[in-house]
């Protein structure tokens, strides 16, 4: 793809002219930002009454139902709206290339420090997703030509992530860069529907430390050798989640310091864990302390003292 000089995108520009707010498609293109700062919203309202707009917005024509779609200017558009006006001023730019206007989309909103990791993620995931193109890394590679090869990289390695996770993750907008990339490199060792599975089975009310804890426990395991991991070369193993009834359910977690095994759901009790130690401690200790560990189980049983 071809892109315009500035000076040629200036051509594409008219004068500015008033068009009707009800004939502005606002969502005609994939945005980087997720939603409009209420607060930020409530500021350029202020503004604008006192002031009027400074710069207009910009459309395209679309020769569809709605005359013109939103190049730019979305805040403005919105606060237009909430102030009561049916008419914005506003830029037309004459250009039929799909491209090369989301590419502007990025360019601009590529300069805002509000715009999130995943806010990123999701335009370029968006972009790919409406035939604008045909993959991911060609959605990346049209959109930032001019970044880094390195930056490309990441930027494609988290839409990846939105590609797959999108309404799975919760609250991802405060997802950092670097969780976003090691979630997607989990996702390239097959993890991700155990991401999708893990998140599932946390009991409600979810907290930010519980989601962070199992995505992080996920991707230490994604991350380790398989010298670390030490599984047991088996048809069908290793298993990482057992239901062990309808309201019980056994996961397995990697810690960087050895291994856990986690119990959740109503069933799940103080007791059955005694139970299930003394079970581990029977299968997995020592022969010469066996038949001692089976005398103490017998009497817990049976609720007899134990004889010194």
């Amino acid at each position: 793809m071809t892109h315009l000089t500035p000076q040629d995108a200036a051509q594409t520009l008219t004068e500015p002219e008033f068009v009707l707010l009800d004939e502005v498609d606002p969502e005609a293109f994939p945005r980087d930002r997720g939603k409009v700062d209420t607060a930020e919203l409530d500021d350029l309202c202020a503004s604008i009454a006192r002031h009027g707009l400074r710069m207009p917005i910009e459309v395209i024509e679309t020769g569809g139902p709605l005359p013109w779609a939103l190049v730019s200017g979305r805040r403005r558009y919105e606060a237009f709206r909430r102030l009561g006006y049916t008419r914005i001023p506003a830029l037309a730019r004459r250009i039929d290339d799909r491209r090369e206007v989301l590419g502007w989309i990025a360019e601009e909103n590529d300069q805002h420090e509000a715009i999130t990791p995943w806010d990123h993620a999701r335009f370029i995931s968006n972009a790919a997703s409406d035939d604008s193109y045909d993959t991911l890394q060609e959605a990346t590679d049209s959109l930032y030509p001019t970044v880094s090869r390195q930056k490309r990289l990441r930027l494609h390695r988290m839409a990846t992530v939105h590609a797959r996770l999108d309404g799975i993750l919760p609250d991802p907008a405060t997802f950092s860069q670097q969780r976003l990339l090691r979630l997607a490199h989990a996702i390239d060792r097959g993890y991700c529907e155990e991401i999708k599975i893990a998140l599932a089975d946390l009991e409600p009310p979810r907290t930010p430390r519980e989601v962070r804890g199992v995505l992080d426990r996920l991707c230490d395991e994604a991350e380790a050798s398989p010298k670390d991991l030490r599984d047991a070369p088996r048809p069908g193993y290793p298993r990482r989640r057992v239901r062990i009834r309808p309201r019980l359910t056994c996961r397995r977690e990697y810690l960087k310091e050895g291994w856990c095994l986690r119990f959740t759901g109503p069933e799940a009790s103080g007791a059955m864990m005694e139970e299930i130690m003394d079970c581990v401690e029977r299968v997995f200790a020592p022969k010469d302390r066996e038949r001692r560990i089976i005398q103490e189980i017998e009497e817990k049983a049976q609720g007899s003292p134990r004889k010194l």
